[in-house]
């Protein structure tokens, strides 16, 4: 057993990370004229990252809302939101794994064989593990570019001084597209070179839900009651394609018409879920001394069993303040309460 100095020792942590610069700009604008308003804003991000060589984050996004009283008794709001992004990422497993087994006499940043970034950095004896990050970012395509959309509107209309009735729609869509490249001839950490791949997915969902309600809220003597009753409709669809090609025909072509179609590997998804929904809920109070309230809620969804598309909950409960009667000292809050129901979530 020997144990030598290294004859050079090279920073491999500082090849790999620097300090990197992250910038926002934002504006927003805004206006209020009589019974209406707007605002807008922009955003711009930059996130440079601390992995040399790679790109980093990058975002933008876009917001507007409007909101007009119509009158004293009706009130509309409507707004919407627009991003998009891109993501120059690393192969985790390099970049975090495989440099932590490095033997420090490695120089990362070197030429060898004219071949930047030195590829060749396993030693005689050392573990098949080590990798050199930078030589995988410069050759290695993973990236990742998504899209999204949302927007909503909503009316609130007291219909009467104990009635108020209140409607919304949401939306919200989403694309994501991700590329991840290896190249014919990629070698790896003892220098023999792989067949390459390639790997492409879309994936997109598009969501919305629709909903309304009734509250009353009326008063008897000393006993006021809160009743509302509700319902939400969601519809939603996620899909998926994607392809790998397991190995490459062509060098430094990064499209599928350079790829060996002999070993290509397709995947898709279609996933379209319904949900309807509808509570009913009533609040009974005494002086604000003994509280009954009761709900029922009914849920009928597609992700349940065939046979189990609808499920009904409810709960009873009430409460009963003695500090209210019974001035307790030392005591604020003091009640006696009971309840009893039935739960259930629905599955993911």
């Amino acid at each position: 057993i020997s144990d030598n100095p290294y004859p050079v020792l090279f920073d491999q942590l500082g090849q790999v990370y620097s300090p990197g610069t992250f910038m926002t700009n934002y504006l927003s604008i805004g206006q209020r004229r009589g019974n209406a308003s707007i605002n807008a804003s922009f955003q711009n991000t930059r996130d440079q990252g601390i992995l040399n060589i790679l790109d980093g984050f990058e975002r933008r996004n876009f917001r507007v809302n409007a909101n007009l009283q119509v009158t004293d008794r009706l009130n509309l709001q409507t707004g919407a939101f627009f991003a998009t992004s891109n993501a120059d990422q690393p192969d985790e497993g390099n970049v975090f794994f495989g440099l932590r087994m490095l033997e420090p006499n490695i120089d990362l940043a070197a030429t060898v064989n004219g071949i930047p970034y030195n590829p060749l950095v396993r030693q005689t004896g050392r573990t098949g593990n080590v990798s050199n990050p930078l030589y995988s970012a410069a050759n290695q395509e993973n990236s990742v570019e998504r899209d999204r959309f949302t927007g909503f509107a909503r009316a609130s209309w007291q219909a009467l001084d104990w009635l108020t009735i209140d409607g919304n729609l949401n939306y919200d869509t989403g694309d994501e597209r991700q590329k991840n490249f290896t190249p014919l001839g990629f070698l790896n950490s003892s220098g023999n070179e792989s067949e390459g791949s390639l790997f492409q997915a879309e994936r997109s969902t598009r969501a919305y839900n629709i909903g309304a309600s009734a509250t009353a809220i009326r008063r008897f003597g000393d006993f006021t009651n809160t009743t509302k009753l509700a319902w939400v409709y969601e519809d939603q669809t996620n899909r998926s394609l994607s392809v790998l090609a397991q190995s490459l025909a062509l060098p430094r072509v990064p499209e599928f018409s350079g790829v060996n179609r002999d070993n290509l590997v397709p995947g898709s998804l279609t996933q379209e879920i319904r949900n309807n929904n509808v509570f009913f809920i009533s609040t009974l109070d005494w002086r604000d001394k003994v509280i009954v309230d009761g709900l029922v809620r009914q849920d009928q969804s597609s992700l349940f069993g065939k046979d189990q598309r609808s499920a009904t909950y409810y709960r009873a409960s009430a409460v009963y303040r003695v500090s209210q009667d019974f001035d307790l000292p030392n005591v604020d809050e003091f009640k006696l309460r009971a309840s009893i129901g039935t739960a259930g979530l629905r599955p993911v």
